[in-house]
C-alpha cells in the first residue's frame, strides 16, 4: 500500500523549492555544477539495482524501454537547464517560471492524452498561473 498521490505532491512541492533554494547556495558559494554529474549516476545505479531486483514483475517490451529511456534523456535535460536556469537568473523568478511546468502539463494533458479534461475552475486556474509567473518575473 502505497501513499496518497495527494500527500506526494505535497512532498514533491515541498522538497522542490528546498532544491531550488539549496541549488542557488550552492552557485552563490561558487561551486561547479558538473560535481552532479557522479552523483545523478549513482541514483541512475540505485535506480538499476532496484529495477534489477523487482525484474520479474516488470512486464515490458522494447516499445517500454525505448520510451523510459527517452525519459531519461528527458530527465537530464531538465536537470541541465534547470540547474543553468538558477545558477545564471535570480530564483525568485526562475522557479516560478519553472514551476509554470503545472499548467502546461494540464494543457499538454487535455490536448494529448483522451481521458484528461479541463474543467472551468482549472482552466481559471491556468489563467491565473500565466498572469502570477508574468507578476512575479517583471516585478
Amino acid at each position: 500500500m502505497g501513499i496518497d498521490w495527494r500527500v506526494a505532491a505535497i512532498v514533491a512541492l515541498i522538497t522542490l523549492s528546498i532544491y531550488y533554494i539549496g541549488l542557488k547556495h550552492f552557485f552563490n558559494k561558487a561551486n561547479d555544477w558538473r560535481v552532479f554529474i557522479p552523483l545523478l549516476f549513482l541514483f541512475s545505479l540505485a535506480a538499476m539495482a532496484y529495477f534489477i531486483q523487482v525484474r520479474s514483475e516488470v512486464k515490458a517490451g522494447t516499445e517500454s524501454y525505448v520510451l523510459a529511456i527517452g525519459l531519461m534523456v528527458l530527465i537530464g535535460i531538465v536537470t541541465v537547464t534547470s540547474m543553468y536556469a538558477v545558477n545564471k537568473g535570480p530564483v525568485g523568478v526562475v522557479a516560478p517560471i519553472l514551476a509554470f511546468s503545472a499548467p502546461l502539463i494540464a494543457l499538454l494533458g487535455a490536448y494529448l492524452l483522451p481521458n484528461e479534461q479541463l474543467t472551468t475552475l482549472q482552466w481559471a486556474g491556468i489563467a491565473l498561473g500565466l498572469i502570477s509567473v508574468y507578476l512575479v518575473s517583471v516585478g
